[in-house]
């Protein structure tokens, strides 16, 4: 194990051994990467999301939960990270063939201050847990957390509502993990941070209040007008149970949108017509698709409420010629900056990536985590580093067409639910989650660590 030292905190953090270029790498080689983390120093320090102080607890507290140093490999789709050898991954995606990955490791710094779930990595694994129980990791993150609890800083209730969204995701991979010999110090863990959520519960006022950061960002990047009353773009619901929303422990809401073709206009309220036409060409049928997740909060009486706050937004078009021919498929892709959301409320708090961000391969068809170890038949390997195009190819197939929502196919004459159409601006997605969520075991845990009764706590959204 090779130890890094932590800046200004001074603790050691441990990173696998491997043949590490970060120091000597030149930053322009993978500027494109670097570009959109907010630093591109690769410095293991705390970062200004929440404050301007570095060194503020709650920029402590984040750090500790999100930043991380990973040792990647880069797919032969970065010719900078030559020489390259075979990709053996146990699951295997005909966008993944020919790629091959890097021989060498590449040492990165991760902020986390994108669409991530803290305590990374904790898909299929424990590593990410278990540095936050260990020593010295451990007892600064207890202490950032007592310190923010009793801090008398002037919070913006955007960031209180963003913060709470971060600790709660942390208790709730806490909670996931099996009994260990780390069980004491979780308790005190899952305990500082239940306070701490309940200490930055926003009211329902202040929830309604929040921005809705999508319909601002409409003007700056050009998204489609997803919740216009005259919108050509369908939000659509076939199961209510997605992928998405399993993989957030039902923290989060996942709303997929689809724009049929213009072929379709006529018939467009037939949804099940529409799903049916997927099956043989979604390159035809539709002209776009479009995910978002929207975040889920606790209120000050306990109650589990949707926001407008968007976290994600992933958009896939189908554009065709004059003459009706496909001309493929474009994605573009908007991260999520806490720091530049509180900072500039009005932004929206996204920074674009198209098709050739890079990006990191899954693991799985439900892998929605940073970066996730390769599996190979050897054994685990490092995250590779793809393009963001390869990474969607991973799972929405190599010309990206591929719709998941409708991708269930009746091979045993069931009869499924009708397609629904949904009013979007009910985010009528979120009853569903958040039914989901009061019937979970974490949950109920967060409740039993709460200061009040349960008898006090609200169960549902009315």
């Amino acid at each position: 194990m090779t130890a890094i030292r932590c800046g200004s905190i001074g603790f050691w953090r441990q990173a696998a051994t491997s043949l590490v270029f970060a120091a000597v790498l030149s930053l322009s080689a993978f500027s494109p990467f670097l570009a959109r983390v907010s630093d591109t120093s690769v410095e293991d320090r705390p970062r200004p999301i929440y404050a301007e102080d570095s060194n503020d607890a709650w920029n402590r507290t984040f750090y500790y939960l999100f930043s991380r140093l990973v040792n990647v490999r880069y797919s032969g789709e970065f010719p900078e990270a030559a020489p390259f050898g075979q990709l053996d991954s146990v699951f295997r995606s005909p966008a993944t063939e020919h790629i091959g990955k890097s021989l060498g490791l590449f040492q990165r710094f991760e902020p986390g201050d994108r669409a991530i779930d803290p305590l990374y990595p904790s898909q299929l694994s424990s590593t990410g847990p278990q540095q936050v129980l260990s020593d010295p990791l451990y007892g600064e993150l207890v202490r950032a957390l007592r310190e923010a609890q009793r801090d008398n800083v002037t919070r913006k209730a955007l960031a209180r509502a963003l913060m709470q969204s971060d600790l709660w995701s942390a208790f709730d991979i806490l909670h996931s993990q099996s009994p260990s010999q780390f069980d004491e110090r979780k308790t005190v863990l899952m305990e500082q941070l239940a306070h701490l959520v309940e200490r930055l519960a926003l009211t329902r006022a202040e929830i309604r209040a929040l921005p809705d950061n999508y319909t601002l960002s409409i003007g700056r990047f050009g998204l489609p007008d997803l919740f216009g009353r005259d919108s050509a773009w369908v939000e659509v619901e076939w199961f209510p149970t997605r992928e998405h929303d399993m993989a957030a422990g039902f923290r989060r809401v996942s709303r997929v949108f689809v724009k049929p073709a213009k072929q379709f206009g006529e018939s467009r309220y037939s949804l099940d017509a529409l799903r049916s036409s997927l099956g043989e060409n979604s390159l035809v049928a539709l002209d776009g698709v479009a995910i978002i997740i929207q975040q889920l909060l606790i209120d000050s009486h306990g109650t589990v409420l949707p926001t407008r706050l968007t976290t994600k937004v992933q958009l896939r078009l189908f554009p065709r010629s004059s003459d009706g021919h496909s001309m493929g498929t474009q994605v573009r892709q908007y991260e999520f900056s806490r720091r530049l959301m509180v900072s500039q409320p009005l932004s929206g708090g996204f920074i674009e990536e198209d098709d050739s961000a890079p990006s990191c391969l899954p693991m799985a068809i439900n892998d929605y985590d940073f970066c996730s170890s390769q599996y190979t038949h050897d054994g685990v390997d490092t995250p590779l580093v793809v393009k963001l195009r390869t990474r969607c190819a991973f799972c929405h197939g190599t010309d990206l067409s591929k719709v998941l929502t409708f991708a269930k196919r009746n091979d045993s004459n069931t009869a499924y639910p009708p397609v629904m159409q949904l009013n979007p601006l009910a985010n009528e997605a979120a009853d569903y989650v958040v039914v989901r969520k009061l019937q979970r075991q974490d949950w109920k845990s967060l409740q039993r660590y709460l200061s009040r009764s349960p008898s006090t706590i609200h169960q549902n959204r009315h």
